[in-house]
């Protein structure tokens, strides 16, 4: 029930993406964009920069399979996105 995300713009942050997929989709629970901390230029404050993909929980695996047809190619931020089904990580 968790979709991968893939194509996101820089500057995506969780409460966009989960609105995004809402709007889209529907059951989105919560999304999560994939960040690194970056030190500004004056080397005062760090600020959260997106990676260009996150993860998108949904309620129900039949609602997180629906959803993947309508958010593979959207246009998000001028930007088309790719959806696909996260890839399990194995057994340890």
């Amino acid at each position: 029930q968790v979709l991968y995300l893939n194509g996101l713009s820089w500057t995506c942050d969780d409460g966009s993406l989960k609105e995004f997929c809402r709007e889209h989709a529907g059951g989105v629970v919560k999304a999560k964009v994939v960040s690194d901390r970056v030190t500004t230029a004056s080397g005062e404050r760090q600020v959260n920069k997106s990676r260009g993909y996150g993860f998108v929980w949904f309620k129900t695996p039949e609602l997180a399979a629906a959803a993947m047809p309508l958010l593979d190619g959207a246009m998000m931020d001028g930007r088309v996105i790719q959806a696909r089904p996260r890839a399990r990580q194995p057994a340890s």
